[in-house]
């Protein structure tokens, strides 16, 4: 086995295309023969290799490439530097650096470069089943994940959807190769099984080894189904995504057909105007919901870089009257995250039309719950995209009666004076937030903007949504709160707003020092 050790001018590290690796004096290495892969104690006798007598150049692997044998694209699944090999930090201060050094060609198969490093200051024996591909046989088949499920197809059989990662000639571990062959489809094959790996290797504070692994499909698998490969499980292990290079997006019709107006400034990419040379979607399950209802989506990224964002950015809007009115969320943290080439971000949301819970999704990434939510054309906006781009849309009709407005519960109305009253119990009792009111009444103004009943009913418009239930024919209506309650409404920096409500224009007016 040929041994490396890194350059450890700044510690040790792996990235991409900045690495710095040079040979070192001869040391003493350990493998473990394969013979019981659960034995993870050395069953071989130490052996004594040199160090590579030549200076080793950063990588040039990348993250994803074409193949030239068919109409695939692939793409190892993580964070990489500007297209560069992705890296995971795995157990026992092992570092795993994966991409592309080549893509299949009629004269060989696509070709996967892997270095496990040692960035501990210590001697580490590391278990290869936990860095994949370094395990003793790395073969896999496509697989839907639970979220995947909700949008692919079945795959095929074992053999037809069977993937190896077979050594070359060029791995620190194995002196046996397989000789590859085309299949009927162009694809590459593997004859046989590849030759096994140790299960263990031995490494001192900054030695690393190294593997080049054919991508081939099972012996009698003719072309190359699409989806994921997960290689030693999706959280700790390699994975890989292929696609169709010539269809990145959806090919079925969509359900939502209309021309609908733009939900931003510019132009909106909506789901059901997508095409299959549509690389970065917002695709949803369904394009109906009945409320109470589930609705499932995942954004897509079918390019070749890492696409940025924010997962809770997400929005949900409702179509009135021409225009969108934002419903929820309210408030998001604001972390920042990313897609990473051929894979996806899935959202479940749960739609209600009463108050409506919170409902748990195990298999998405962020599952949320809306209730109070009327029939009508909705859209759901994702938390990622392109530079420069907004984040992809998808439309979908609600089917559900209108949405009542109602007073607040615990809240009691009066009269004095003519005027009427609708007092909280947060009203006079002495705590914090101080008290403060909130007068609603029609009025002849030009409305500033319009509010619909999706948006008066969340719960940080109570004091507006008790109002306009209460206001009835009356002249106005003056709810007594607090001023969290009566701000809310009117903004922290304002005390007037002035909105249309289904025909009627009203004014919202806080005193917060009543």
């Amino acid at each position: 086995m040929r041994r490396r050790a890194l350059l450890a001018a700044a510690g040790a590290s792996l990235g991409a295309g900045c690495t710095a690796l040079v040979p070192g004096d001869a040391e003493q290495s350990t493998v473990t023969g394969t013979d019981d892969p659960g034995n993870d104690t050395a069953t071989d006798e130490p052996t004594t290799t040199p160090d590579d007598e030549r200076d080793v150049p950063p990588t040039d692997a990348r993250q994803v490439v074409e193949l030239e044998t068919g109409p695939r694209t692939l793409a190892v699944v993580g964070t990489g530097r500007d297209g560069g090999p992705v890296v995971h930090h795995g157990p026992d201060d092992g570092g795993l650096r994966v991409g592309f050094v080549e893509a299949a060609t009629a004269d060989g198969p696509a070709v996967l470069e892997a270095t496990l490093l040692n960035t501990a200051d210590w001697e580490n024996t590391f278990r290869l089943r936990e860095f994949p591909p370094f395990g003793d046989i790395s073969h896999t088949r496509l697989r839907r994940r639970g979220f995947e499920r909700r949008f692919e197809e079945p795959v095929p059989d074992d053999a037809e959807a069977g993937l190896y990662l077979a050594p070359t000639a060029n791995h620190d571990l194995v002196d046996d190769v397989v000789e590859p062959r085309r299949g009927p489809e162009g694809y590459w094959q593997t004859p046989d099984v590849p030759p096994e790996l140790p299960t263990t290797v031995t490494l001192d504070p900054g030695e690393y080894v190294t593997g080049e692994y054919y991508v081939l499909g099972h012996w009698d698998r003719a072309g190359f189904p699409t989806g994921t490969y997960a290689f030693g499980g999706r959280e700790s292990g390699l994975v890989l995504s292929a696609w169709d290079a010539t269809a990145s997006g959806p090919t079925g019709e969509a359900q939502v057909s209309a021309s609908l107006p733009s939900l931003y400034d510019d132009d909106t990419a909506w789901f059901h105007e997508a095409d299959a040379s549509t690389r970065v979607y917002l695709e949803p399950t369904r394009e109906r919901v009945t409320a109470p209802g589930r609705l499932s989506l995942r954004l897509v990224n079918r390019t070749h870089h890492s696409i940025g964002g924010n997962p809770y950015e997400w929005g949900l809007y409702k179509l009135a009257e021409g225009s969108w009115h934002r419903i929820a969320p309210w408030m998001m943290p604001m972390p920042a995250s990313s897609v990473s080439p051929g894979d996806a971000y899935g959202y479940t949301l749960a739609l209600f039309h009463g108050d409506g819970f919170e409902v748990d999704d195990q298999a998405a990434d962020l599952a949320r719950s809306v209730g109070r939510l009327g029939g009508g054309r909705y859209a759901v906006a994702g938390g990622f995209s392109e530079d420069d781009r907004r984040p992809p849309v998808a439309a979908f009709d609600l089917d559900a009666p209108t949405v009542p407005l109602s007073v607040a519960d615990a809240a009691t109305q009066s009269e004095d004076g003519g005027d009427v009253f609708v007092t909280f119990p947060s009203w006079g009792d002495d705590d914090h937030p101080p008290d403060a009111t909130l007068t609603v009444r029609p009025v002849e103004d030009d409305a500033d903007e319009t509010l619909i009943r999706e948006v008066i009913a969340r719960d940080r418009f109570v004091a507006l949504e008790t109002a306009l239930a209460a206001i009835g024919d009356r002249e106005r209506i003056v709810v007594r709160a607090d001023d969290h309650a009566v701000e809310n409404v009117t903004g922290y920096d304002s005390t007037r707003r002035v909105f249309d409500f289904e025909g009627t224009t009203y004014a919202a007016e806080a005193n917060l020092d009543p």
